[in-house]
């Protein structure tokens, strides 16, 4: 079984932005906290991944800003309306 997230966190856009997913501080982020963000019309959900280092690349792997080598946050789902 794996392990439960400890926060969720919401955001208003993936990237470019004070409310962006790639905004938050990875100080304040933890392994499997998840984040929920709507943006062109589509609901994103991911899980942060603090033993990872895959490159960049929104909308799948979106780096918080602080360039943090290793944490990353990984798409998992998207639903569109």
């Amino acid at each position: 079984m794996g392990t439960a997230p400890y926060f969720a966190y919401g955001a208003t856009a993936l990237t470019d932005n004070e409310y962006s997913l790639e905004a938050l501080h990875s100080s304040t982020l933890r392994h499997n906290d998840i984040a929920v963000v709507v943006h062109d019309n589509k609901i994103y959900f991911y899980q942060m991944k603090t033993d990872s280092g895959e490159t960049h690349n929104p909308p799948y792997i979106v780096k918080p800003i602080d360039e943090s080598p290793r944490n990353i946050y990984h798409w998992y789902y998207s639903v569109s309306w």
